[in-house]
């Protein structure tokens, strides 16, 4: 995994065959990446996997397209396409126009794709409506490896960050309870976790952090079902006894964002994947 920088963990994969990206950072650090894969290995990057379609995960594409296959679910091909804004629903994080053609990925699949490199099973699975609607998950079989991207992410002190979930770009709270869930007994106990941001992590971090999912989203549903508003759950600070997950999103945004997600229409597309 290389880190460093302020986007998102990069995770490489290197053998006989050639080098596998699972992520590109941002364009303006390219370079950097270039640079520090060189020191690592001479062999090329053959492909790189796009966990999802927001440009600290995909803006290195143009760049690794010359020599490399960018892989990743139809939902980032089209958003990339066609630009739009990233928020919770309220607050926006992030507005974007459409890529260049260069940075869209030149393969796309709808729910899993195998890559058989360097004597590893790849498998890169979709599920839906988790962090986006684009979300994929990469597992090294061989390695026991997961890259889970933004649909699980640490914070600070060592404790696993409330998630932001990207309601704007087809994320959900429930989808990602629903996904992880889905997830979990497809992952070796003794695997390694690499986070879509922060530290190294575990299968019981996972757990973890799906246990704050769910119990946070049962108590805003409990609250909203008996007419409490969002203004009075953030000035009650009904979600203070997690406010040590406070990382990127403090308790008040994701409050927020669990708060719009029960104002949406439930996705429908929740994908099981065997």
């Amino acid at each position: 995994m290389l880190t460093g920088w302020p986007g998102g963990n990069v995770g490489v994969a290197v053998g006989d065959d050639g080098i596998v990206l699972v992520d590109d950072q941002d364009a303006a650090l390219a370079g950097e990446i270039q640079s520090a894969l060189r020191i690592i290995s001479e062999k090329p990057v053959r492909f790189v996997i796009n966990t999802h379609h927001h440009s600290d995960h995909t803006g290195g594409n143009a760049v690794f397209r010359d020599h490399a296959l960018i892989i990743a679910q139809t939902s980032v091909r089209k958003r990339l396409a066609s630009g739009g804004i990233c928020g919770n629903g309220t607050s926006t994080e992030a507005v974007w126009p459409p890529a260049n053609i260069k940075a869209l990925p030149d393969c796309t699949f709808d729910h899993a794709i195998t890559l058989h490199l360097n004597g590893e099973d790849i498998r890169v699975l979709h599920f839906a409506n988790m962090h986006t609607d684009g979300d994929a998950v990469v597992f090294f079989s061989k390695s026991k490896v997961v890259h889970m991207g933004d649909v699980f992410v640490t914070g600070i002190n060592g404790c696993h960050g409330f998630p932001f979930v990207d309601i704007e770009g087809g994320g959900s709270v429930r989808g990602m309870i629903a996904g992880i869930e889905q997830l979990l007994p497809q992952i070796p106990n003794d695997a390694i976790i690499i986070p879509g941001h922060g530290q190294i992590s575990t299968v019981q971090d996972v757990k973890n952090y799906l246990r704050m999912l769910k119990k946070t989203f049962a108590t805003v549903e409990k609250a909203k079902t008996n007419g409490t508003t969002l203004k009075q759950l953030q000035q009650e600070k009904i979600l203070d006894p997690w406010r040590e997950w406070n990382g990127y999103y403090d308790a008040d945004k994701y409050l927020e964002t669990i708060y719009n997600d029960l104002n949406s229409a439930k996705p429908k597309d929740f994908i099981r994947l065997e």
